[in-house]
């Protein structure tokens, strides 16, 4: 095999050539949700076991139930004590019950802080979910 006849195959290789490269920039062309954007969250995420045993999970919220917005917080409650009672009515989870703990934050910031703390530290809940917004 001649030197040009090298160089043909050497051009013609896929793995040789070179790929554009992608950048990004204006809005519309950003990777789409889920592909880059998940991975700050994946970078927070602890693993544990905490608030998960063979019969059950654990969940924590905190809610207004006393306060300004309770007249938001306690359908929210309810809403999530349905669910709650849907999927242990279905079986759980994978053989698992949901059980849910509930705090009162009274829509006042160092109570929603105090609530998380105590979830997460006394309660030992695997998740929080549905907590309420600002406070």
């Amino acid at each position: 095999m001649g030197l040009e006849e090298r160089r043909q195959l050497r051009r013609r290789d896929p793995l040789r050539e070179r790929q554009p490269r992608q950048q990004c920039h204006r809005r519309s062309e950003l990777p789409q949700p889920g592909v880059g954007f998940a991975l700050p969250a994946l970078a927070q995420t602890k693993v544990t076991n905490q608030g998960v045993t063979a019969t059950e999970i654990v969940l924590g919220t905190h809610q207004d139930l006393s306060g300004p917005i309770k007249v938001w917080g306690v359908p929210v409650l309810n809403g999530m004590q349905l669910g709650v009672d849907d999927v242990n009515a279905k079986g759980g989870i994978n053989g698992r019950k949901l059980r849910a703990i509930y705090e009162d934050d009274g829509y006042v910031p160092a109570r929603s802080v105090t609530a998380v703390k105590k979830l997460i530290d006394s309660d030992k809940v695997f998740a929080l979910t549905g907590t309420t917004g600002s406070s």
